[in-house]
């Protein structure tokens, strides 16, 4: 596997510091990010937009993985922090 050094990686990421802060902004705790995973609008919301949330989330959580599970009625996501996981929530797998 091959990683692309930091500097190129910078010049791939274009986000917005607006949009950094309304990301973060939800995530003070995994109880708030868990908040808006639940309350995110799968139906109309891209999937860039949760992506960019779900990582946001675990880097302002301090999460060492994030995981993306298909499960039988949905994709079920887990954050690991400080070693325990945890069930951000299920999103449809039609999404």
């Amino acid at each position: 596997m091959t990683v692309a050094p930091h500097t190129e990686a910078l010049g791939v990421i274009s986000i917005s510091r607006e949009r950094v802060q309304e990301l973060t902004s939800h995530t003070r705790t995994f109880a708030e990010m868990r908040a808006a995973f639940i309350a995110f609008d799968f139906e109309n919301g891209s999937v860039a937009s949760f992506i960019e949330f779900l990582l946001f989330s675990g880097v302002r959580l301090r999460a060492s993985d994030i995981h993306i599970e298909p499960q039988e009625h949905g994709i079920a996501v887990r954050l690991r922090i400080d070693g325990l996981m945890n069930d951000a929530g299920t999103m449809p797998s039609s999404y």
